[in-house]
């Protein structure tokens, strides 16, 4: 049974934005007068898989902060230690756990309008569970990653299309891990006449410094500078390549991955079918209101990229071989 508690509603506001689709668990006979409510929510109810690291987000239908609230509840109905900011450009509530929700688990987001309380029912994925193997299984595993297959965030309007060119894998390996630490190493892939993700030999490999592995089976790990194919013929090089993502416990894929950099975008014109010019992609970006950046050398093409929901399986037989430029 929903208890409600009753607050003072202001018919006189209006929303400063268009109403989002109702998530279906409020309550159609509400006051419909009142314009202080949430409107939907990630998750909504019933989700199953959440990611066990995702913030969760609270759509609003007006701006008037003070007017609503959101937290976090575990099975017991014990409020999960969060904390809740305000997106600078959208009606939205960030609700940001202090530690990560534990996975193959329920919790309860409940959220505060000007109509009372609500509940939001959702459960975590499986992934999070410790590793079946130990660290140690990972040895020597590879996984191939597809960029393509990501949802881009950054670069705002471009990414997307940036992603339709990322089409090769993308081969991270493990090369050491224990219980303090893991040493990968990426590499350049293809697919073979198989469909099967195999090294680029002649092509050099990245490494990532050594990264701390106590919150295994999650790891958060920064290259100092990748080179990804963007076409046949075009190197698209990234720097601070950073990764974020979670094994799962059997060792046989990464999942929930969230990947960003600075991406060198002056040699991506042609393979974008926007010409020669160093500044094409540059140009092209302020049609979305996207600036490009200082790159590391100060030339003005780099562009920030961001993307989330990256996966990569695991690839039977290949180990990454180190390749020196």
């Amino acid at each position: 049974m929903i208890t409600l508690w009753l607050f003072g509603c202001h018919p006189t506001n209006t929303p400063d934005t268009a109403p989002t689709i109702d998530t279906g668990w409020f309550a159609e006979t509400g006051d419909w007068r009142c314009a202080d409510r949430v409107m939907s929510t990630r998750p909504d109810a019933g989700t199953a898989d959440w990611y066990w690291r995702d913030a969760l987000v609270v759509r609003t239908g007006t701006r008037e902060h003070a007017l609503y609230d959101a937290w976090i509840v575990d099975p017991d109905g014990v409020p999960v230690a969060s904390d809740v900011s305000w997106s600078p450009d959208q009606p939205e509530m960030v609700v940001t756990p202090g530690v990560p929700l534990r996975p193959s688990s329920t919790y309860s987001l409940v959220v505060r309008d000007c109509e009372g309380l609500q509940f939001v029912p959702f459960g975590t994925s499986v992934l999070g569970e410790p590793l079946t193997g130990g660290p140690e299984s990972l040895i020597d595993a590879t996984f191939a990653v597809r960029l393509q297959d990501a949802v881009w965030d950054e670069p705002a309007g471009l990414g997307g299309l940036i992603a339709l060119y990322l089409d090769w894998p993308v081969l991270l390996g493990v090369q050491f891990a224990n219980d303090d630490i893991v040493d990968l190493i990426g590499a350049q892939g293809y697919l073979d006449g198989n469909g099967h993700a195999r090294q680029i030999g002649n092509s050099p490999t990245w490494d990532y410094p050594l990264s701390s592995f106590a919150q295994a089976p999650y790891i958060d790990t920064t290259a100092p500078q990748i080179f990804i194919a963007a076409s046949s013929a075009v190197v698209l090089p990234v720097y601070n390549f950073r990764l974020r993502a979670t094994f799962a416990a059997d060792g046989s894929a990464i999942a929930g991955a969230r990947v960003s950099g600075l991406a060198d975008t002056r040699g991506l014109g042609p393979a974008l079918d926007m010409g020669e010019d160093e500044d094409a992609v540059c140009t092209a970006a302020t049609a979305f209101g996207v600036t490009c950046v200082p790159c590391p050398d100060s030339a003005p093409y780099c562009l920030q990229i961001d993307a989330h929901d990256v996966r990569g399986e695991r690839v039977e037989g290949v180990v990454v071989v180190p390749v020196v430029p």
